[in-house]
Formats: structure tokens, sequence, C-alpha cells
């Protein structure tokens, strides 16, 4: 009896959807424009401001496809809401369906699927199953294939391509799409908020507007995937113009001799990064770290280790390695030359290595961390070269004193945590040395090419300084390292 009960309604609800496609519907109805005039509202990391001004637009699709795929497979509730209170006021959205039976059709949650696919711009590909109810009865629809696309500051859009429903069990003969246009995402709750359209078509015509949140199960925070940063954190080397040469003061003449007792070993770390696997690659660090170990060895007599695109577990186990070979009468360079980028709002220098992420800090070596790993090595005088952008914060002012026939002989006692960089906190140039070399290498190069007898880091810094300054709107910087154990010495170079 119960088996003919349900057939019986199954052929009633197929009757009804007959005639609810075959009576002539009222004209089909159009999506509505979609004219945003407000930047939308981001949050991210407890931090909300507008796209485009707080939070960069590609940064926003990075992020988006991150959330998705945190939260799929799983259900994604959809919800009618106050836009003031952003506060779900129902279970389900609703709308109108006109036909020889007017009726009113809602949509509860979607079921998000597995994965979405961002395409390195500004759009991330997402299906979800979003079920529609006509008369209470639940129908069967395929997979909507959306766009989630950040066209502007002001238009970021949810849009479902059309897809088929069955209802009462009949054909899939109803199409269906939506579209929500996003005027606010939180992304430490997991929630979008924006104006939504439904149009169904074919079996009834049907049209609902109103505004929305789509909520997922687990935000940013929980996540711990994509980070999405503040518009200004954008890691690059810029082109810069060349500038106008302004004299420099004179430098004092160098103390030159050969004779200063205990100077130790000498070892170089030379780090050249150009084929990042995630961000725009270099063209000159990898010939610029050649160079540079080359002088080291044969002209300074180094014992180097050379590091070629190296990533972050390459280049700390180097540093691990340093820690337990040199002793306190050694010496160590560090050269570096790669993407450096600077955290405006933590105030922290980065060096990226070749598979640091521009969406992630996972990968990326902190200014703190370099500090850090300086203060565990037992060398008396360690010298950072680093040829990045924002290469400056490593460092803060150094005192130079005057220089006397004992001042090298002082100066070897004392402890040396020195850094020469090639900018303060600007981008600096990745070309312009000649022979392939960055500016700034270009000069450092020539500058260690022609230095006669030993000589401290403070006159190879005033002699290249002006070389660059004059190829070049950047300049360079020579101080101690903050909180690294500097005790007022100075790196010394000793030609062979």
């Amino acid at each position: 009896m119960a088996s003919k009960i349900n057939r019986l309604i199954a052929t009633v609800f197929s009757f009804s959807a007959i005639l609810i496609a075959s009576c002539a519907p009222p004209p089909v109805p159009q999506m509505s424009a979609y004219l945003p005039s407000e930047a939308v509202e981001i949050c991210a990391g407890g931090v909300c401001g507008k796209a485009g001004e707080k939070f960069a637009l590609n940064d926003i699709a990075k992020a988006t496809a991150a959330m998705v795929k945190a939260n799929g497979p799983g259900i994604m509730d959809i919800c009618p809401a106050d836009r003031d209170s952003k506060q779900c006021t129902g279970d389900r959205l609703s709308y109108t369906v006109h036909g020889v039976i007017s009726a009113t059709g809602t949509v509860p949650q979607g079921e998000l699927r597995a994965g979405a696919t961002y395409d390195g711009e500004r759009k991330v590909r997402l299906r979800l199953n979003i079920p529609t109810i006509i008369f209470g009865e639940a129908s069967i629809c395929d997979d909507a294939r959306s766009h989630f696309t950040v066209r502007s500051a002001q238009k970021i859009v949810w849009l479902s391509t059309p897809y088929k429903c069955s209802w009462g069990g009949g054909p899939k003969n109803i199409n269906a799409e939506g579209r929500l246009g996003i005027d606010f995402i939180d992304f430490d709750r997991g929630v979008w908020g924006g104006d939504y359209t439904i149009r169904v078509t074919e079996g009834g015509n049907g049209y609902g507007t109103g505004y929305a949140l789509a909520r997922f199960s687990t935000g940013m925070e929980e996540a711990k995937t994509t980070w999405i940063r503040p518009k200004t954190a954008r890691p690059v080397i810029a082109e810069v113009p060349k500038a106008t040469f302004q004299p420099l003061p004179i430098a004092q003449p160098p103390v030159t001799t050969n004779s200063v007792q205990g100077l130790g070993n000498y070892y170089a770390l030379v780090i050249g990064n150009n084929n990042y696997q995630h961000i725009r690659p270099l063209k000159t660090a990898v010939s610029d770290a050649q160079s540079v170990a080359n002088i080291m060895q044969n002209r300074f007599g180094f014992k180097v280790e050379l590091l070629l695109n190296a990533d972050r577990n390459g280049i700390l186990t180097a540093f691990e390695k340093l820690r337990y070979t040199l002793t306190p009468q050694d010496n160590l360079l560090i050269y570096y030359a790669g993407h450096g980028w600077l955290d405006s709002e933590s105030d922290e220098g980065y060096w990226f290595p070749v598979n640091a992420r521009q969406e992630s800090q996972i990968q990326w070596i902190s200014n703190s961390t370099v500090t850090g790993l300086l203060r565990a090595i037992q060398a008396k005088h360690i010298m950072v070269i680093a040829d990045s952008c924002y290469s400056g914060k490593l460092s803060r002012g150094l005192h130079i004193t005057a220089k006397t026939p004992d001042y090298f002989q002082r100066i070897a006692k004392k402890r040396a945590r020195v850094v020469l960089s090639s900018g303060g906190l600007e981008p600096v140039l990745d070309s312009g040395g000649g022979s392939n070399h960055s500016v700034f290498t270009g000069a450092l190069l020539k500058t260690l090419n022609e230095v006669k007898g030993i000589t401290d880091g403070a006159t190879i810094f005033s002699q290249l300084r002006r070389l660059v300054m004059l190829s070049a709107d950047q300049v360079p910087e020579y101080a101690d390292i903050r909180k690294a154990g500097h005790d007022g010495g100075d790196f010394l170079f000793v030609p062979k």
C-alpha cells in the first residue's frame, strides 16, 4: 500500500512539473545588472580594510582558493542575512516560481565538492551542489560549476554557470543559476556576504534576490593555509632610474699592512637565487654569487661553500654546519643575492629561498632568524653582504672610529657582526652592474679587486657606495647587526 502511495505522489509531482513546463510561463527573467560602488571590505588576521587599498586583489583570489580547498568536501551554509549586522535571518534563500501553479522555491545549504582551482591571477573555479526545493520536494541537481572572480576592488563575484535539476523524479529539465555579488569577506571566520540573485528557467520561470551570507565551516585562522597580506607587502625588485650624482665626504685613506696577528681562518657562505618556483625569477643573482665566491677563494683565500638556487632547508642546514665548524678565532662572510621583502606592519625583513611562496611565510627566512643564527656561530668576525630588496632592515647605525697605526690590531681583537647591504628600505636593481651583475655586486667586485693590503669593511663600504650611487637610485648601508653580539670590531679583508 505504501509503495502505491509513493508512486502516486511521484506521479502527481511529475504531472505538476509537466504543467509548469508546458504552459506558457511569463517572460524569462533576466539577471539584473550588478553595479557596486564601494570597495569590498576584507578581514584577515584580525585586520579589516578595503580591497585594493589594504589588501592586494590577487591575494584575495589566492586566499579564497586555499579556504575552499580547506573546506572541501564539506557543507557550505547559505542563508538570507541582514546587510548591516551580517547575521543570518533564516536558514535558506527563497525565490518565486511562476507557471500554471505558482510556488515558492528555496535553496538550503550546498555541498562543497573537493578542491578549487586558482588561475594565477584573480579567478577561482569551484564546484558546489545546490539542491532546490519546490512544494517541499527536493530536486536532484547537477553540480554548479562556479567562478569566484575578483574583477576589481568594487566587483568581486561568485557566479554559477547554469546547471540542470529534476523535480519530482522527472527528467532534468530545469535550468538554475545564481550569483553572489560580494561586498564583505571575513577570512578569519570563513564568511562571504553580498547581494544574491537566483534564476530558474524552462520548468517554470523563477527569480529571487536579496542579501545573503555564504559560510564555510573552517576559516583561515583555523585552516592555517594561505595568508592574505596587506597590499603594501609585495616582494619586488624594482627597475629604478639612475640618480643624479651627489658628492660624498672623502673617505679616510686605508692603513695598508698585512701584519695583523690572530686573524684565524676565513670562511664564506655564498648564496645566489635566480630560479624562484612560485614568484618572479631574477636575472643576475646566480652570476653575482659565482663571481663573489670566485674572488673570495682566489684573491682572499676563503674556504667557500656556494649555494645556487637554494631552498630554505639548504640555507638553514649550511648555517647549522657553520655553527659546529667555526672557532672563536675564525672569520665568516655570508653573501646573499635574491628576493627580499619588508613586512611594514611587523617591521620585519625577509630573505626568500627559491621555494618561497608569496602568499605563505612558511618558507621565508626572517632577519630575526638570521640574527639568531649569527649569534650562535662562534666566529670572531662575521660580515653579511646582502644584495636584496629592503636588506637594510638587518642593521642599525654603526660608529666608525678614526684609523690609527694600531687600528687593525685593535679591531681584530673585538667581536664583529656587521652587514653591508645593497640598500636601505628601498627596492634595488637586479641588473645594471655590467657582465651580468647587479649594480651593487658589480661595485663590490670592482672594489675588492682593487684592495692592495689589509682593509676593513668600512673602507670597502665607503668606496663601493660612491660607485653604486653613480649608477642607481639606491644607497648601500654599512652597520652592525642588531642583537647579534657586535662588540666594536670590524671585518678585515686580507688579500693573498
